[in-house]
């Protein structure tokens, strides 16, 4: 057995009260002979020496009272050689305690935040270190994970002042860059290493965490991993989700809808009344709200009429009343509006040039070339294209190209597996090298809607090919009546593209005379990708010559667009790209960022072509951000708390230690609560023993006291 703290032995001392109290009890006689008593003199010898025995036996238990009271207050620790290796006891331990500070530590239950518990937790793992001894350090868990110290420090005050300032974020926690970042700390010494996690263990973060197998390989092999247990119970919770609006690019004054995902992750039906709150550019507000029934575990979309505003964008604020997590009852949505429909042609021939295929299609969207047209069609080049350029499109038209770089595809791919519609011409140039570079940049996913075969040059003494069947009542071609369907009829294709067997999954929407397809159309991701065999500029056929064209053109491009948009998926903690860029007001030349307190947020900015793009490098907070030039709004964020840190379900401590456990690392789990330290460095502790001792001797000697009165 070893003392933590030997100097409190002194207090044995005090051993020498009882025994002090003992003698002074004891009184001076006189003796008196009564001859008519003399036959009790046996009965009273007999009764003397009973009473000195119970003195004596009372003096005992005082004594023991004493010393275990004192032995306990030097913090005894019982050396168990066994457990605990002679040649590295009393050795330097370092200790790293991984603190999560995760939006979901702010959770309250039994009037207590799950963030109070883990500071407690945390400070009592402190407190079970040797000061002058051991090196710690604290690493929080959030989505960028830091450190207090940059190293292993002795310096334990300071650990307990940054615990006493810990307070939750809005952010989901990155536990295997945590981990990481204290795996280097410890790799750095020599000696005993513990890791300590202290966390609400929240399952839809550490499942994840877990499921990676790779935790293991971010610690030193001799690390010993304590999981830390507080035994609390996950509360319910309402949360707001995916806020999203319909449809995706409304224009001026167009009726829309406005939509959330309420989550009810508690274990009884709930009533939830949701707000919606709307602000325009020009100061206009308004709140309505809804009142659901929601059972436990059902999540429900809950849908808002609004009208866009005719400049500016719409800031909408979905809540629900306060309940076990806050920050997770508001959901943000920006809606942007616009006067016209932005449509991108993508092309390596000029649109001046007559003839082409962006000539041709650039005045079919945009036929008087003014703002009365109801497109927005821009012309760009293929190397010049961007995901800034592609923000908020509503369709792409690809033209004529040269090899197409693998940046180009990928960017195009992301642009369609997020929503968005691309429509293939295929004429002149590397078609086939171009929808193969395509492919490559989609990975393992088909993206084509057929392999392309050879070009093929009809006859002009024979046949020329013609659209010979449609699904003329599909969306694409709703509005063409019989007379159109008869003018595309009579169009001459002379050079297309054979193709071989289309994908099962493929919508043949338009084919030629010959029975090949003509125009195909596949889903991707949240997009689809529409391929045309044929192109409409001069040489290849004289479809851009004629009026179904543009009548095609402009049904294909509405049609393309998406039907709903989601808020920008961009939580706190993570750095934020504006997608597209933000016209300044004119005289202006900057772009001030305030967030949802209305502070200032620093934000970069830079100048691209004619607009601003705009990086927040970490939202700490969810709400709206506003874009503001010349005190002006001119466009905004939505930051949105992770949709997954409303599911306050938690894992054991068991749980994880036994996860940890199969991927090759010591471990075991501690109770948070009780007397005993979170980390037992030494041995095992014996206060808490001496104490109970203590309290029994005292109870013994209060119940002899009581049968003796008797």
């Amino acid at each position: 057995m070893s003392f933590t703290t030997p100097i409190l032995l002194a207090g044995l001392g005090l051993l020498t009260l009882p025994l002090i109290a003992h003698f002074l009890q004891r009184h001076s006689t006189r003796r008196v002979v009564f001859p008519t008593v003399q036959f009790l003199m046996a009965a009273v010898a007999t009764q003397s020496r009973f009473h000195r025995l119970k003195r004596w036996l009372l003096l005992l238990l005082r004594l023991i009272a004493v010393a275990c009271i004192v032995l306990a207050f030097t913090r005894p620790v019982w050396l168990d050689v066994s457990e605990t290796d002679a040649a590295t006891r009393g050795q330097s331990t370092s200790v790293v305690l991984l603190v999560d500070r995760s939006a979901s530590t702010g959770r309250r239950s039994g009037g207590v935040t799950g963030i109070e518990s883990l500071r407690a937790a945390a400070g009592r793992t402190l407190d079970s270190l040797r000061s002058g001894t051991d090196v710690a350090n604290i690493v929080f868990a959030d989505a960028q994970p830091d450190a207090v110290f940059d190293r292993m420090s002795p310096n334990l005050p300071v650990l307990r002042q940054e615990l006493d300032q810990l307070a939750p974020s809005e952010e989901r926690a990155d536990f295997p860059a945590a981990v990481a970042l204290a795996g280097r700390f410890l790799a750095e010494r020599n000696g005993p290493k513990r890791l300590v996690v202290i966390s609400d263990l929240q399952a839809s973060n550490w499942n994840d965490a877990l499921t990676e197998g790779s935790l293991g390989q971010l610690l030193p092999p001799d690390t010993v991993v304590t999981v830390a247990e507080t035994g609390e119970r996950a509360p319910g919770n309402i949360s707001l989700s995916d806020p999203r609006h319909f449809p995706a690019q409304p224009l001026a004054g167009q009726e829309c809808e406005l939509t959330v995902r309420v989550n009810n992750f508690g274990t009884q039906p709930a009533q939830v009344r949701v707000s919606l709150e709307t602000e325009t550019a020009a100061g206009e507000s308004a709140i309505r709200d809804q009142t659901i029934s929601l059972e436990a575990g059902e999540d429900r979309d809950v849908t808002f009429d609004a009208t866009a505003p005719q400049s500016g964008p719409l800031l909408a604020t979905f809540s629900a009343p306060a309940d076990a997590l806050i920050v997770d009852n508001r959901a943000c949505l920006v809606v942007r509006t616009s006067d016209r429909i932005p449509v991108l042609i993508v092309s390596d021939d000029s649109p001046d040039d007559p003839g082409t295929t962006a000539f041709y299609t650039l005045r079919a969207l945009s036929p008087r070339g003014d703002n009365t047209d109801r497109f927005d069609a821009r012309h760009v080049r293929p190397l010049r294209l961007t995901r800034e350029s592609l923000a908020g499109v509503s369709a792409v038209f690809v033209g004529y190209l040269g090899d197409v770089s693998e940046a180009t595809a990928r960017v195009l791919v992301d642009y369609i597996d997020g929503g968005g519609g691309v429509v293939w011409f295929c004429g002149e140039g590397p078609v086939v090298r171009n929808l193969e570079t395509l492919q490559t940049a989609a990975g393992d996913r088909e993206i084509l809607p057929w392999n392309p075969g050879i070009r093929r040059e009809i006859d002009p003494r024979g046949e020329p090919l013609h659209i010979s069947s449609g699904r003329w009542q599909s969306r694409w071609f709703r509005e063409f009546d019989e007379q159109s369907q008869i003018a595309i009829a009579q169009i001459s294709f002379r050079r297309v593209w054979s193709v071989a067997a289309p994908h099962p999954e493929t919508d043949v929407l338009l084919s030629f005379s010959n029975g090949q397809p003509a125009l195909g159309s596949r889903l991707f991701g949240q997009g689809q990708l529409l391929v045309a065999n044929f192109s409409p500029s001069v040489g290849e056929s004289d479809f851009g010559k004629h009026g179904a064209f543009v009548a095609w053109t402009q049904i294909v491009a509405q049609s393309l667009m998406p039907g709903v948009v989601t808020a920008q998926a961009t939580p706190p903690g993570v750095a934020y790209h504006h997608r597209g860029l933000i016209k300044l007001e004119p005289g202006e030349r900057s772009v001030v960022v305030t967030g949802p307190d209305d502070s200032v947020v620093a934000a970069a900015v830079t100048a691209r072509g004619d607009g601003m793009q705009v990086e927040i490098a970490n939202p700490q907070a969810g709400g709206i951000y506003r874009f503001e030039s010349g005190g002006t709004l001119i466009d905004a964020a939505a930051i949105n708390v992770d949709p997954r840190e409303g599911n306050l379900a938690s894992l054991s401590a068991e749980r994880v230690s036994e996860s940890l456990s199969r991927q090759g690392l010591r471990t075991d789990t501690r109770q948070t609560a009780g007397w005993d330290p979170v980390l037992n460095l030494d041995g095992e502790p014996m206060w808490g023993l001496f104490f109970t001792l203590a309290l029994c001797a005292i109870g013994l000697e209060l119940l002899l006291l009581g049968w003796w009165k008797r």
